[in-house]
């Protein structure tokens, strides 16, 4: 707010000078200013709507539904007792004020940006161009009183609810026909976040598999005032899914790759402190619980997953081959120990014995297409002596070099007696003018301990890679210094 001496009396502007209200006319103010031009007093404000000092947006929200009901506060000063508030001519509730504030509840109204516009009883107004801005959410109307439209990943459903209110929309997923299209319905109970949210919806199945049975989808949200992500709820939302393939349970995804089934309720409510969950309807539709958004849908599980080892005893320094079987899809297996002090196991399903103890080993399948994750596990027993600490454990290599010199190289492969009498081959990689080169440095048989030493002449290994395979499968590699 600004006063100056204005054609002989004292002018306001609340505007930074582009207009100017003189003391005594019909703004009907009066002051007194000092000699350096600041306003010692001022009586009789009547002009509504200047922003309080510090405080960069006027209104606490800046969207919101074309259902209007939305709730938007303004901050000022001068507002007086029966003040009126318009959007774009049309009047809004005015729900409670105070000289600096007004809570007021948007009236409906087309999509687009619209002025608002306060006046007070005496007439002075103050309006701001461009404030608000409505936009459509999914309408009622037709099938079942509700309008649906079909969301695609290229053009996803949108809709923006009011926190305090909450709402409902409904988004049909697309299938190979319409008839085949599953609907999605998404129910925000009121006051479920504390600001007003716009959410997205996409397909993540494809037609063939939505028509399967296999929905998915991928649901955000956003504050529809600054469109900062929202990811979790003070309340649960549901998610209705029609029913799908047989068996088929629900499931999450972050990346729409991994997936983990969600827990199955006994009743369509939610329990404290329980994030999400999923409740079968008696028509077979699902009810998702959530209070956090990701990727949900209907998979598929993977036929049994099973994982065994050739020797379930390990003597310490020694190694033990894993084999898998069963699963389905093409997704790759990933292995884990539970105890990394006692045993370790390669990305190709070796474990290596550590110090004495029990071992479990976890192979990991991860989902493809329509499946979703699965595991297997095997138990190992360690034996031999214990080691001391972790720091002084020492796993055994399954390939290393034993000596080396100028004129010859001794490789070593160390595995278990279960690999007794096998061959092994040792297989040298190497890059020549961009190309890879692959030649075999020898074959070896394993001794009753499952070990075996290969020496090499007169080649030049530097910088290249020695492996050892069995059969088809490599297990192990050692880079040559």
């Amino acid at each position: 707010m600004l006063v100056k001496s204005c054609n002989g009396n004292f002018g306001l502007t609340i505007d930074g000078g582009e207009s100017w209200v003189e003391s005594g006319n019909s703004g009907g103010w009066d002051g007194l200013i000092s000699a350096d031009g600041s306003a010692i007093w001022i009586s009789d404000l009547v002009t509504p709507g200047e922003v309080q000092k510090g405080t960069d947006r006027p209104f606490s929200v800046s969207s919101g539904s074309t259902l209007g009901g939305t709730t938007v506060i303004i901050y000022g000063y001068g507002f007086q007792k029966g003040i009126s508030v318009d959007f774009d001519g049309v009047s809004a509730t005015v729900n409670s004020m105070t000289e600096t504030t007004i809570t007021v509840t948007t009236p409906a109204h087309s999509a687009g940006t619209v002025y608002i516009t306060l006046t007070n009883p005496d007439s002075g107004t103050a309006t701001y161009e461009a404030a608000f801005t409505y936009i459509a959410p999914v309408v009622r109307s037709s099938y079942g009183g509700v309008s649906i439209p079909t969301a695609t990943i290229e053009q996803p459903v949108r809709a923006s609810l009011t926190s305090s209110i909450g709402g409902s929309f409904s988004a049909y997923i697309p299938g190979e026909s319409s008839s085949t299209n599953k609907l999605i319905q998404v129910a925000v109970p009121g006051s479920a976040t504390s600001a007003d949210v716009t959410f997205v919806l996409a397909p993540i199945s494809t037609p063939t598999d939505t028509t399967a049975g296999f929905t998915a989808l991928k649901l955000t949200a956003v504050k529809t005032s600054d469109g900062t992500s929202v990811v979790s709820f003070d309340k649960p939302l549901q998610i209705t899914i029609p029913a799908g393939a047989q068996n088929a349970p629900l499931a999450w995804s972050i990346d729409g790759f991994s997936w983990s089934t969600l827990p199955k309720l006994t009743s369509a409510v939610l329990p404290e402190g329980q994030q999400d969950g999923y409740f079968i309807n008696s028509d077979g539709s699902f009810t998702l619980f959530t209070r956090h958004l990701t990727i949900f849908g209907l998979r598929k599980a993977q036929a049994l997953l099973s994982l065994s080892s050739d020797i379930t005893n390990v003597q310490v320094s020694k190694n033990a081959l894993l084999s898998i079987s069963g699963g389905s899809g093409d997704g790759t297996v990933q292995y884990s120990s539970t105890t990394t002090s006692i045993c370790s196991v390669s990305s190709v399903g070796v474990v290596t014995a550590i110090s004495a103890g029990s071992c479990s080993i976890t192979a990991h399948k991860l989902a493809s297409g329509i499946y979703i994750d699965s595991t297997a596990t095997v138990s190992l027993t360690i034996s031999g002596p214990v080691q001391e600490s972790a720091q002084e454990t020492k796993p055994a290599s399954i390939l290393s070099i034993l000596s080396k010199s100028t004129k010859k190289v001794t490789f070593k492969v160390n595995l278990s007696k279960a690999y007794k009498s096998k061959v092994a081959a040792i297989e040298l990689y190497s890059k020549v003018k961009g190309k890879k080169k692959e030649i075999v440095l020898g074959r070896v048989k394993l001794n009753k301990s499952g070990d075996a030493t290969l020496t090499i002449k007169n080649l030049s290994l530097k910088g290249k890679v020695a492996k050892v395979k069995i059969g088809s499968k490599y297990l192990a590699a050692v880079t040559l210094k």
